[in-house]
């Protein structure tokens, strides 16, 4: 990776959707000095393109300390509801 990212126009990151994942891919680029150096400068090209799906939105979103521009991207947080609509309707009972 060392001799391909700074020759790459663009890195995509896709993975399933798992809450949660894409903090370990993030994480193991932040805490690798090496990684976290080449990451930077690739993010700081003007001649880059990145794209993150499910898991790579997510770790992309955590990467915005060294991403330009991306001060203001969201945080992922987990989302439960007090009710879930489908559920509820499974435990319905019908009045006789």
């Amino acid at each position: 990776m060392r001799r391909l990212l700074p020759l790459l126009p663009l890195v995509l990151s896709v993975g399933a959707v798992v809450l949660g994942a894409g903090s370990g891919w993030a994480r193991s680029i932040l805490f690798n000095d090496r990684l976290r150096e080449m990451f930077a400068a690739f993010f700081a090209r003007p001649d880059t393109f990145s794209l993150g799906v499910c898991n790579g939105c997510q770790m992309l979103s955590q990467l915005k300390d060294i991403i330009p521009g991306a001060e203001k991207w969201p945080r992922f947080v987990a989302y439960v509801p007090k009710r879930v609509p489908f559920r509820d309707g499974a435990k319905m009972k019908k009045k006789t």
